[in-house]
């Protein structure tokens, strides 16, 4: 957390716990676009001291998340050890966006401290917390992307790290979701974010698709042998979203759409 913060109450239960740590840090002057700087920074320091601690697998999160699982910690190490490329970061499909190029979210993740100490050794970003992206009727998903904020912003810094040259087109985002990340649903470890206690399913959709479909746990399996259907959906990333949906009357012609009964 920051020195400017009251930690006294923390620094009684460290006392009483070896392996509680508390580590304060200076906040940065420009916080970034939605505190993004912030995060940066907190994430960095977290991992350095595992890695003093010489751990080898870490979770980060947010302080107002909480895995009420018990066996939460075991589920993802066997999950994570049954993946023979333990070079991907598990992610949530919370707040991991389908039709949002390069946007898997960043609030939880697990895997090995090495990866996720190359996913964190990102620049700031340089923009003022003004410059954030305001949507329009014109704009589209591909033009929110291109922005490169928040999650985004993390996401494409460290693909271009290891030598990818993005296009932000749907096909290429889902391999990159394939080749580096694994995605999990929150109920797996009875994940609740107190936030959105109440809006847990605040992204269901009625019908696909729809710009806020999360790239689910389901559709991420089968990225093996659904990325050129769903790559189909490119024109979707430039088609103007209105009233946080995408234009029927470019919708109902399109093969793919379908609603439940």
């Amino acid at each position: 957390t920051w020195d400017s913060e009251d930690v006294r109450e923390l620094q009684l239960l460290a006392a009483e716990n070896s392996n509680l740590h508390i580590i304060l840090q200076k906040k940065p002057e420009n916080s970034g676009i939605s505190n993004i700087n912030l995060q940066i920074n907190s994430t960095k320091v977290g991992l350095e001291k595992l890695q003093e601690l010489k751990i080898k697998y870490a979770v980060k999160s947010r302080t107002d998340q909480c895995m009420f699982d018990p066996l939460a910690l075991v589920k993802l190490m066997d999950y994570y050890k049954s993946d023979e490329n333990q070079s991907r970061i598990t992610v949530m499909s919370l707040v991991s966006f389908l039709f949002r190029p390069y946007g898997p979210s960043n609030f939880f993740q697990f895997g090995l401290l090495e990866v996720l100490n190359e996913f964190w050794s990102v620049k700031h970003d340089d923009r003022l917390p003004t410059d954030g992206f305001v949507f329009t009727e014109a704009s589209n998903l591909r033009e929110f992307a291109k922005k490169e904020m928040c999650e985004v912003f993390l996401a494409t810094q460290y693909l271009r790290s290891k030598g990818e040259i993005l296009d932000f087109t749907l096909r290429h985002s889902l391999l990159m979701y394939k080749k580096y990340f694994i995605v999990l649903d929150p109920s797996l470890v009875d994940l609740v974010w107190d936030k959105y206690t109440l809006l847990q399913n605040r992204w269901n959709q009625v019908s696909f698709p729809k710009p806020y479909q999360e790239m689910s746990e389901g559709i991420w399996m089968t990225l093996g042998t659904s990325i050129d259907s769903l790559a189909r959906l490119d024109y979707l990333l430039d088609t103007p979203l209105k009233d946080r949906d995408f234009n029927p009357d470019i919708i109902q012609h399109n093969p793919f759409h379908f609603q439940y009964k």
